[in-house]
Order: structure tokens, then C-alpha cells, then sequence
């Protein structure tokens, strides 16, 4: 369906991650004009202007999301982190206590928060939030970029390449955009950086089919672009016939004897 909005955006967040800035753009811009009511579609097209590094953009965008629903926690969020990158700390600030407000103190806002308190020279607060992350991660799931982003804040490089580190032992979606988020600028230049790009880019499975099949990195990317084709050029792909359906159940391992079961069975 080329008219399918969250398909365009959800390209548009794979090809960010690539580093095809432009092609995500695009694709954003499409899955907004088929939707421009969608506020979750809207914020996540200021996310992709932020790693654009447009950041006069995003910021824009982000307050047209506030405005439509002052109560949108992950606008706050974003713009917040949007606003750090940007250097505008105190506005950094105010965004990012909205976003902990509104999200009743989450951490992956309030790892946001603690890195645009250590940006501003807000030590102390950082700490707090730091501590109080730290005690959350005793009894709780405590994402590695929250800890991420405030150790980047308080300028303590070695924790953060170890909460990094985490990060990628979990195959966080937050490796996936260390390509081209802004956050991470300060670490770029340690050679841990890049071959934590260099792990990231090349882990063996990134998805799994419906029939329990792991997809590699290269294969998503030649399936994408098989994607993008069809949105492109508007090619109808028909399912198989129900003739071509018997004919792979009675070549298939499983018809003849063999051992092969599907998932979860």
C-alpha cells in the first residue's frame, strides 16, 4: 500500500540509522503528507531533523506537536534532546522537566534531563539524577542511554563508553542511531567510538521472520530497498495462487518427512 504513512515512516527511521539522511527525510516528508494529523508521525519527523543536524527545523516541529497536545511527553522529550544538541541548555532544561513531568519521571527521560543539566554546568542536579538512575536500575529495567546521555553531560567519557557498551550488549535501538545522533559528538574522536560503530553496523541478526528465520543485516537492507521500490513505482505484489500453494507444500521438507516445525511448536 504506497499510501501506508507509518510504512513511510518507519523506512524513514531505518534509513536515518544508515546515515541516508536525505532518503530519510524524504520518507518522512511523504509519511507526513499522507497523515498530517498523526502527532506520533510528526514527532518523530523532528527526531529525524535533530540527527539532520536541522536543528531550527525539528525545533519547529516539535512545537507544532506541543501545540496540538500540550500534553505530548514524547514532543517534550525530543525537543529537549533536540535543544541540547543545539546548545541551548536552559531551554534544553525546561523541555526536558516537562518530559520527566509528563512521562512521571521515566528514565529515558530523565537520562535527557540529566544530560542538559551537565551541559549547563549543573553538576550537583546532574548527580542527583544520575543517583537516582542508578538506584532505579536496582529494582527496574533502566535503559543504558539514559545513563548514557548523563555521563556525556557530566563529561565522564570512560562511563559512558561503558553504559555504551551495555547498550550494545542489549541491542539498543539507541546503537542503531549512534551513526548520526548529535549526543554522542564528544566521544567520536576516541577510538572506542569507532569500533563500537564498527560492532553496531555489523551484527548478525537484526530481525526475525514470522516463520522464525533470522534476517542479517544485508538481507534487510536488500528487503528495504525491495520495499522502497514498491512504494516508488507502485508494483502490486500478489500473494501466491492457491495451485502455487500446493506445489511448495508438497516440495517443502516438512511434506515430505523432514524435521523442520514451525516456530513455537
Amino acid at each position: 500500500n504506497p499510501s501506508y504513512a507509518n510504512a513511510h515512516n518507519f523506512y524513514a527511521s531505518y534509513l536515518m540509522s544508515r546515515g541516508r539522511v536525505d532518503e530519510s527525510i524524504a520518507s518522512s516528508n511523504r509519511a507526513r503528507e499522507l497523515d498530517p494529523f498523526s502527532l506520533s508521525i510528526s514527532a518523530q519527523r523532528g527526531f529525524l531533523l535533530e540527527n539532520a543536524r536541522r536543528y531550527n527545523e525539528a525545533i519547529a516541529q516539535l512545537r507544532g506537536v506541543i501545540e496540538m497536545d500540550p500534553n505530548h511527553y514524547q514532543a517534550y522529550w525530543i525537543l529537549g534532546h533536540t535543544y541540547a544538541a543545539y546548545g541551548q541548555h536552559q531551554e534544553a532544561i525546561a523541555a526536558s522537566e516537562k518530559a520527566v513531568e509528563l512521562s512521571e519521571r521515566t528514565p529515558g527521560a530523565l537520562g535527557i534531563l540529566g544530560l542538559a543539566y551537565g551541559l549547563a554546568g549543573r553538576k550537583t542536579e546532574a548527580n542527583q539524577i544520575l543517583n537516582e538512575l542508578l538506584k532505579l536500575a536496582e529494582s527496574r529495567y533502566v535503559t543504558p542511554a539514559a545513563l548514557v546521555n548523563v555521563y556525556i553531560g557530566l563529561g565522564d567519557k570512560d562511563q559512558a563508553f561503558v553504559w555504551l557498551e551495555k547498550a550494545y550488549q542489549e541491542h539498543s535501538n539507541f546503537i542503531a542511531y549512534i551513526k548520526v545522533v548529535p549526543i554522542v559528538d564528544p566521544l567520536r574522536s576516541d577510538p572506542r567510538f569507532a569500533d563500537l560503530l564498527r560492532r553496531g553496523a555489523s551484527l548478525a541478526v537484526v530481525s526475525v521472520t514470522a516463520e522464525g528465520r533470522a534476517i542479517g543485516a544485508a538481507e534487510l537492507e536488500r528487503t528495504l530497498n525491495l520495499a522502497d521500490e514498491i512504494l516508488r513505482y507502485k508494483v502490486i505484489v500478489l500473494p501466491p495462487s492457491r495451485e502455487q500453494k500446493k506445489k511448495q507444500m508438497a516440495s517443502s521438507p516438512a511434506s515430505a518427512g523432514g524435521d523442520e516445525t514451525p516456530q513455537g511448536e
